[in-house]
């Protein structure tokens, strides 16, 4: 599907400083899991196991980062993990990683090496615009 779409950001977003990437994937089957894609999921799991601690998460920077974001926007610590947090707690105290779907799988990895928040629409299963707004 081609649909027309906006993604809008709400300037109180873009004021706190926040930069945005983004991409547009057309045409892939996000239900097959390639070995080529299996290998390279292993491999990153392991390196992310190695490279990474519950105490090293604590003095992370970009986390750190999201943590004063949080707290401009009067968000309390305790009620908001930053997502690459998260993934990362949980990948490191059950040492197995959950696969929910290629493209899924792809960005969790991406965001736990990076400590950077990703995330992706399925634009065959939305309806109107995307917009970033604080919440």
């Amino acid at each position: 599907m081609n649909r027309k779409f906006e993604f809008k950001v709400q300037q109180d977003v873009l004021d706190l400083g926040v930069k945005l990437k983004g991409v547009r994937i057309h045409d892939i089957d996000n239900t097959v899991y390639s070995s080529a894609l299996d290998d390279y999921i292993d491999v990153h799991v392991k390196r992310l196991l190695e490279n990474n601690s519950l105490e090293s998460l604590k003095k992370n920077q970009v986390i750190q980062g999201f943590y004063e974001l949080h707290k401009e926007v009067g968000i309390p610590k305790r009620k908001n993990l930053p997502a690459s947090e998260n993934l990362l707690k949980n990948l490191l105290k059950k040492q197995e990683f959950h696969k929910i779907n290629p493209l899924v799988d792809l960005y969790n990895l991406i965001s736990m090496d990076t400590k950077l928040a990703l995330g992706a629409h399925d634009l065959d299963k939305t309806e109107g615009n995307i917009t970033l707004r604080l919440t």
